[in-house]
């Protein structure tokens, strides 16, 4: 999985290969990275970062209900393991990433089917609840989250979230 050049200085590769290998020792939808030659969490290639991962075979997001309702599910059991992560240096901050994918797709013109506008209402239902929750949390209390909880770093097997990648 390529880290993006915005995510790739130092710290922020290693906060994210330490939150990944907490998670994937508790959950099985998440993939562990695997380590490299010299005991890295990531390789460099062509200027630019990726971390090499279990693979895990599935299908990609089919914008039904049933997908939706999985992937919230999965992002409720996520933040429940996520809570015990402790990386004391990271910063604290909120971060709304996630609703961008709500103006990414409206902006798209590609939800144009009664279905597409159906699961996207769902969807933003879905996000304000998210959010509402997200906006409850006390400044004092430090939650780690995906932060890129998008439709192509999840995979599906049939009805059940196979992985949460990245």
């Amino acid at each position: 999985k390529e880290k993006p050049l915005y995510c790739s200085d130092e710290h922020s590769l290693l906060l994210a290969a330490e939150f990944q290998h907490f998670l994937s020792e508790r959950l099985k939808t998440v993939p562990s990275i695997l380590k490299t030659k010299d005991n890295g969490w990531y390789v460099k290639w062509r200027g630019r970062f990726f971390f090499l991962s279990e693979f895990h075979s599935g299908r990609v997001f089919n914008g039904t209900e049933s997908d939706i309702s999985k992937m919230l599910f999965a992002l409720k059991d996520f933040q429940s393991a996520a809570t015990d992560f402790k990386f004391p240096d990271a910063p604290k901050m909120k971060s709304y990433e996630t609703l961008k994918l709500l103006s990414f797709l409206k902006e798209s013109g590609s939800i144009t089917t009664p279905r597409d506008k159906k699961s996207l209402s769902y969807f933003e239902t879905a996000a304000q609840k998210l959010k509402h929750n997200f906006d409850s949390i006390s400044e004092t209390e430090y939650v780690m989250s995906h932060g890129d909880f998008a439709l192509f770093n999840i995979l599906f097997n049939g009805d059940e979230i196979a992985s949460i990648n990245d």
